[in-house]
């Protein structure tokens, strides 16, 4: 084997032309090679329309509709989730409480614990379906009253 002071001096080396000191420079061009070409989305897809009422939700949510977008969403989905919410919500918190006192009397029972963690699911879900729903029309209606100042 032959050590790197001989590559040095061998001919064969010489003529790629590694004894020189390289060039290490690059230029890059000031314009971009190609063009990000973004994809209109059809809504035809159900990724497609998940998409789409994520980016409606959002612009919902930060202020970024007019205003009679905002009071029709107020219509179709703030009075709807209200109406279910509320009545529905007093209606499970007394069953719950008819089952918790159920429960006291005979605690061993698995059906009555079953059935009271049924009713804990459920109206778990509806009140984060609601209030999710409700949190978002609140939040763009503030945004959106701060940002008329």
């Amino acid at each position: 084997m032959t050590h790197p002071q001989d590559f040095e001096q061998s001919s064969q080396f010489d003529r790629y032309g590694a004894g020189s000191t390289p060039n290490l420079t690059v230029e890059i061009s000031s314009r971009p090679l190609y063009r990000q070409v973004r994809r209109q989305r059809s809504g035809m897809t159900p990724m497609d329309s998940i998409e789409f009422e994520g980016t409606a939700l959002d612009q919902l949510s930060h202020g970024k509709v007019a205003w009679w977008v905002a009071i029709a969403s107020w219509f179709v989905y703030g009075i709807p989730m209200g109406i279910l919410a509320f009545p529905v919500l007093g209606e499970q918190v007394k069953v719950m409480g008819d089952h918790l006192i159920k429960l006291f009397h005979s605690p061993l029972s698995g059906t009555l614990w079953f059935q009271f963690l049924m009713i804990l699911f459920a109206t778990a879900f509806l009140v984060m379906v609601c209030l999710c729903t409700l949190m978002i029309l609140v939040k763009g209606t503030i945004r959106k009253l701060q940002h008329r100042r």
